[in-house]
């Protein structure tokens, strides 16, 4: 690539720190902004990552206008998507956002309206999917690898202490943080829409969070193939991997795995023959979105995560959610304000 596409981070909080390392030594991308409100988050990412005085700035505008960037990745909290990315969006900005999209489905949209409008690139970070375990799983599913689907069960389990707004504003705190990382990978794994969900968020009194960081879920994809999901981030015994142990069953065998990294079996013949998928060893990171991000933005290539891609993800979460506060299933229909399908 002869030029690095140039870069702003805005929010330099608990993931926006995240971000940072990956942009400077990105091979794509030249971070030329640092962007946040709050004086100490700024001083917190001079004195981390030795940034230059001329990298920061406290608001979205005097960036652009000084550093002149033409994308830029926004990790600020969800509930300021819908204003910060509308804003970049205006001022010529391709964007790349960390999920979930928006808290709600009225900004989704609203942000697919401004980036049409503008005519720019909006893509949504959904970093999981480049995971060489679960692009070989998908391969495999659909080469017919285990026939037919069938089902899916999915366990996630981990003790997390974010510390911050996620401790002590999340109500629903795996559905609202984590979970829209494994409702996407169910649409990118099976390569199947998700119809309808049925959840149940619920706090242990051990629990670190004020919200509800648990949740059961049962949702139905096309094709009536049904996946029973768990999430937890106060697991008090085994850690799953942030993927989760997945199991995907169909009518010629099932794929087994519980990996960030690394294979995944394949196993037939009620457990009798066991093979391979060879997902790697790399651990792609944020660079791997980043990559992504600017390749579409050179070449004209669709993201795959483009918002208009992502906006059904995000449905799906927001289903549980309105699920689990409501007690009773949720069409995700509904949520997207489309013509039912099932």
């Amino acid at each position: 690539m002869p030029n690095k596409l140039r870069l702003a981070v805005v929010g330099l909080g608990f993931w926006g720190r995240r971000w940072v390392p990956y942009a400077l030594a990105s091979d794509v991308c030249e971070l030329v902004a640092a962007v946040d409100p709050l004086p100490a988050a700024r001083a917190s990412a001079v004195e981390a990552f030795d940034l230059p005085p001329e990298l920061l700035f406290a608001d979205l505008d005097a960036a652009c206008a000084a550093a002149k960037p033409e994308a830029a990745v926004i990790v600020v909290q969800p509930k300021y998507h819908f204003a910060v990315a509308s804003r970049a969006l205006t001022m010529g900005l391709d964007i790349l956002c960390e999920k979930p999209l928006a808290p709600n489905m009225e900004e989704a949209k609203g942000l697919l309206a401004v980036t049409r409008a503008s005519g720019r690139t909006f893509v949504v970070s959904q970093n999981y999917r480049y995971r060489g375990a679960n692009r070989a799983v998908r391969e495999a599913i659909a080469s017919g690898a285990i026939g037919e689907l069938a089902y899916v069960h999915w366990d996630f389990q981990r003790a997390m202490r974010f510390g911050g707004w996620r401790d002590e504003e999340l109500d629903e705190v795996v559905l609202e943080d984590m979970s829209i990382h494994h409702f996407d990978l169910m649409r990118f794994l099976t390569g199947r829409e998700v119809l309808e969900v049925y959840a149940l968020g619920f706090r242990p009194d051990f629990s670190w969070f004020k919200g509800r960081p648990c949740a059961s879920a049962v949702l139905r994809l096309e094709g009536d193939v049904c996946v029973s999901y768990f999430g937890s981030w106060v697991a008090p015994g085994t850690q799953t991997t942030l993927n989760g142990r997945v199991t995907i069953a169909g009518s010629r065998g099932t794929i087994e795995f519980d990996t960030d990294i690394g294979d995944a079996t394949l196993v037939t013949e009620r457990g009798c023959r066991r093979q391979t998928i060879r997902g790697g060893l790399d651990f792609p990171g944020l660079d791997r979105s980043l990559a992504a991000f600017a390749r579409c933005l050179r070449t004209g290539e669709p993201a795959e995560t483009d918002i208009a891609d992502n906006i059904k993800s995000l449905a799906v979460d927001l289903a549980a959610l309105a699920s689990s506060r409501g007690g009773h299933p949720v069409l995700v229909a509904d949520i997207l304000g489309t013509e039912r399908t099932d």
